[in-house]
């Protein structure tokens, strides 16, 4: 007798499975429940998003903001695509964010929201491919709480990442039966991955390539249905997509979204320390294996003992004859696509880049976009989805041993769950205290308003200093007050930094001088807010008739930004002759259409970068023209060429100084380079009376927060 179809047993796997992982985000992501509301992990890095979240939200209900127009890096264009906007994340983030007036809160729980979506989402997709609500619930646990996501917590667009299981589970039915409304939902879940995080939709969508070409070599496919339909939805999304990535196409043409190679090389997957290297609260093999790689926690994939050999019970399970032509094997050839990805441009062995190339270098050449990606090693994402599914045949396997009895094949649920679990466990996570924003510096709350404060003769946008040091720790700030007036402001901190700012930087050393605040005058920004107390005042220096030009030059795999100088001071010059060496600076040297500058104006000043915002060294280089005299001043000979391979070391990257001071020697011959300080972090003194002199009219104080009006 054919049994009635029962709501209760069929929803029931899955009721069960979002209150064990709604129990999972508590405890895997213990004590961060207890203070929602008031702290982050990893202050620094949350405070971006959480200015992104608090922006988007803003722009998007008050009339005349523009949401791609952020209210950083003024007058820079689309500065809210420097980066993921996270508009995906706004419907997650915004109710709770309006209704409690905290932007923590909301931030806070939308990641974690992502942990219990995530594992619901491969539940959901795992449940489709085995049919088992064991293997399922197992497959949801290693997708969503992996200890690689921990290491993610302070970028929450890292960790939305719960759209690809449903994207590949709704191709998937259309493929099988070709209907409109899994199509249109595989294309919607996409898009909203998209909306969410350009990285993450960058690595799926490297994914959904090979899942499309291998789909096809297996049988079982609507293709009529699937083909006519496909164009249209395929299309639909294309055009949406263009749309929404416009203001990302902007600033990658202005050559703003790009990566040099040696920071790709330094992010790619370092066989095997990577896959042995566990996140550092991990109980059970954190300290174990901290020994092995650099500890980037970016770069930590030890999955853990259970996950490999459920894993590969799976793989052994589709590779059983009756299983092999399975559309479930695309799995394990979409786990190795992600590993192969993951590798990089170049071999990279105990941290060591070798000189083996890799199917990456390649396509960084052919594929726009891809160069803006700083770790490829966030490919493994992919190897991770793949994994979790393969994982849920392992498991299914391991049940099916036990027996189809259901006190036997529960009991072997909660063994798989309570193994997995105990591997995964690592808390308490790290927490960063931040303040209210109701507890904000009045001198915040006094900007509030649309116009400026009432009364006040604050003009244009707002510039705040110190600017403080190579990791910009006061922008942080700035950004996160920024939330309580919105007003533009000419500070920030994001992956990409305007190419202005930088130059704006370097130039504070001349404050107050008359062609600094005739630069800020000429980009509207009229008012200076002094925080006194985070200032070294030094002895003035004498500022320079005029501030120097900025200019990029063009290497093959990204922009270089040179500040041009005019002048060499008379003293003491060292000539690197290292290969490794001048193949790092020799971008400064190349034949392009710079050329003409570098012949005019002597030398060039160039910066060396930990990261493109995080200037470690800066020098002055020009070609070297036999021996100098004391006083002499060497002329720039951009005819002097000398053939260069990119640096890849990642050495550079972990003590760029030690590596400089390394390939300098007094040989003659090379090219002459002289040391200059990092950026400065302290500001010259000037009387009142200067100021005023200058253009500069103190309106309010508060304490000793100062605000200058630019005359």
């Amino acid at each position: 007798m054919k049994r009635k179809f029962s709501p209760e047993r069929f929803y029931r796997p899955y009721l069960t499975a979002a209150l064990i992982y709604l129990i999972a985000t508590i405890v895997f992501t213990w004590p961060f429940v207890l203070t929602l509301a008031s702290s982050v992990p990893d202050k620094k890095d949350t405070i971006i998003h959480i200015w992104k979240l608090g922006w988007g939200a803003h722009a998007l209900t008050t009339p005349g903001a523009k949401f791609w127009e952020g209210a950083i890096f003024y007058p820079a264009e689309h500065s809210n695509a420097l980066e993921d906007s996270h508009a995906g994340i706004l419907p997650f983030y915004w109710p709770i964010a309006a209704i409690s007036g905290n932007p923590v809160l909301g931030h806070n729980v939308a990641l974690l929201l992502t942990f219990f979506l995530s594992a619901m989402a491969m539940f959901m997709l795992a449940m489709y491919w085995t049919n088992d609500g064991g293997a399922a619930l197992a497959a949801g646990l290693v997708f969503g709480f992996n200890p690689s996501r921990l290491t993610a917590l302070p970028e929450i667009h890292m960790l939305t990442w719960q759209w690809a299981p449903l994207i590949f589970l709704f191709m998937e039915r259309y493929f099988r039966e070709g209907r409109w409304r899994d199509g249109a939902l595989a294309a919607v879940f996409l898009f909203w991955q998209l909306a969410s995080s350009l990285y993450l939709t960058y690595i799926i969508a490297m994914g959904i390539f090979f899942y499309i070409i291998i789909r096809f070599f297996w049988g079982n496919i609507a293709l009529k249905k699937v083909f006519t339909r496909g164009i249209a939805l395929a299309t639909t999304f294309l055009i949406l997509s263009f749309l929404f990535l416009k203001p990302y196409l902007a600033n990658y043409t202005r050559g703003i979204l790009e990566r040099p190679l040696d920071h790709i090389v330094h992010g790619s997957l370092s066989l095997p320390d990577d896959l042995i290297s566990a996140y550092y609260w991990n109980w059970l093999y954190g300290r174990l294996f901290q020994r092995f790689g650099e500890g980037i926690p970016i770069k930590q994939y030890f999955p853990g003992i259970s996950v490999i050999l459920l894993g590969a019970a799976g793989i052994i399970h589709l590779m059983k004859s009756k299983n092999r032509k399975s559309p479930a094997m695309l799995f394990v050839i979409l786990m190795a696509a992600g590993f192969g990805m993951a590798l990089g441009p170049y071999l990279v062995i105990w941290e060591k880049p070798s000189a083996m190339p890799l199917p990456y270098l390649f396509l960084l050449k052919i594929l726009p976009g891809l160069s803006a990606m700083r770790v490829p090693a966030r490919f493994m994402y992919l190897a991770i989805l793949a994994g979790s599914v393969l994982v849920a045949f392992g498991a299914k396997a391991a049940l099916a041993w036990l027996g189809e009895h259901r006190i036997s094949k529960a009991a072997g649920t909660a063994l798989i769950t309570l193994v997995l679990s105990a591997e995964f466990i690592s808390v308490p996570i790290p927490l960063d205290p931040i303040p209210s924003l109701k507890a904000a510096p009045p001198v915040y709350k006094w900007l509030r308003g649309p116009d400026g404060p009432p009364g006040s003769p604050i003009k244009g946008a707002v510039l705040e200093i110190p600017f403080d040091g190579p990791y910009f720790d006061e922008n942080y700030m700035y950004m996160y007050y920024n939330l309580s007036h919105f007003r533009p402001i000419a500070n920030g901190v994001t992956s990409f930094i305007p190419e202005y700012f930088n130059q704006l930087q370097r130039d504070f050393q001349y404050f107050p001088a008359k062609p600094l605040l005739d630069s800020l005058r000429s980009r509207n920004i009229r008012t200076l807010i002094v925080h006194a107390d985070r200032i070294k005042w030094v002895p003035a220096a004498q500022p320079p008739d005029h501030l120097l030009p900025f200019a990029r030059i063009k290497r093959p795999w990204g922009w270089k930004y040179v500040n041009v100088s005019a002048a060499l001071p008379a003293e003491r010059w060292m000539v690197a002759t290292s290969a490794q060496t001048l193949a790092y600076l020799n971008d400064a040297l190349q034949a392009t259409s710079s050329g003409a500058w570098l012949s005019a104006l002597g030398c060039v000043e160039l910066r060396l970068y930990e990261q493109e915002q995080f200037p470690m060294d800066t020098i002055l280089i020009c070609p070297a023209q036999g021996s100098l005299q004391p006083g002499e001043e060497p002329l720039c000979n951009p005819a002097r060429q000398v053939a260069m391979s990119a640096l890849i070391t990642g050495d550079f990257i972990k003590n760029p100084q030690k590596v400089i001071e390394a390939y300098l020697s007094p040989a003659p011959g090379g090219l002459l380079i002289k040391n200059i300080p990092p950026y400065p972090y302290e500001i010259p003194k000037w009387s009142a009376a200067t100021l005023e002199q200058n253009g500069l009219r103190l309106i309010k104080r508060f304490g000793n927060d100062l605000v200058y009006l630019i005359e």
